[in-house]
C-alpha cells in the first residue's frame, strides 16, 4: 500500500460514525463529519456590530465536491452557510460554516456603543 493509499483509508477511520463523526446533511445529501463547535462571533467597525454561530466540519473531500460558499449544511436541526474551507489535505477538508448571522448599527458618541 502507498502512502496515498494509506492517508484516504486513515481518513475513513477518523469519520467512522461509530468513533468521532456524525451525520449531517450537505445540501441535501446526508454524509458523515466531525462537527466542532465555535464560538458565537461578535464582530463590527465603527459603523456597526453583529453576530454569528460558527461551526467547523470535518468531511470526506469527496462528499462536498464542487462545495461553494452559501452551501448547506444542516447539523442538530440547525441550518449553517457555507463561507469557506480552512484546510484541506486531498482527502478531509474542514469547512467553516456560520447561522444565525445578524447585524446591528451602533448608536450613541462617536464610535458608538453595542
Amino acid at each position: 500500500m502507498n502512502l496515498k493509499e494509506q492517508m484516504k483509508q486513515d481518513a475513513n477511520n477518523l469519520l467512522n460514525i461509530d468513533e468521532f463523526a456524525e451525520m449531517v446533511v450537505f445540501n441535501e445529501k446526508e454524509i458523515k463529519a466531525i462537527v466542532v463547535s465555535g464560538e458565537t462571533n461578535i464582530r463590527g467597525d465603527y459603523k456597526s456590530v453583529g453576530t454569528r454561530d460558527v461551526k467547523y466540519f470535518l468531511v470526506l473531500k469527496e462528499d462536498v465536491k464542487g462545495y461553494k460558499a452559501n452551501d448547506e449544511i444542516t447539523h442538530d436541526g440547525k441550518k449553517y452557510a457555507v463561507i469557506r474551507s480552512i484546510w484541506d489535505n486531498g482527502f478531509i477538508i474542514k469547512l467553516e460554516a456560520e447561522a444565525n448571522k445578524s447585524v446591528m448599527p451602533r448608536t450613541g458618541g462617536m464610535y458608538g456603543r453595542y
